[in-house]
């Protein structure tokens, strides 16, 4: 079952319903962005439970790549991300 998640972020008509998509990868950057815009005093995000596994390519091969590209290709595609090596 997947759970595609840009739904949650567009209206009936395909509009995006938000004005800012933060990344967890970018996490800290983004509050940054988010706390700058709104005036307020910037806020640390602690980085916890850091995973001790490998870098999530390495867990991939071109087959379960292919897999999850079909699966969640409009997710990819609306948040711009890529499988890079």
């Amino acid at each position: 079952m997947s759970c595609e998640q840009y739904p949650f972020l567009i209206d009936e008509k395909s509009n995006t319903r938000v004005d800012f998509i933060g990344r967890v990868e970018s996490v800290q950057k983004d509050m940054d962005f988010i706390t700058d815009h709104l005036g307020l005093e910037n806020i640390i995000v602690p980085h916890l439970n850091k995973t001790k596994l490998k870098e999530y390519r390495d867990y991939y091969d071109s087959e379960s790549v292919d897999i999850v590209e079909k699966i969640y290709k409009r997710d990819i595609d609306f948040f711009q991300y890529k499988f890079e090596n």
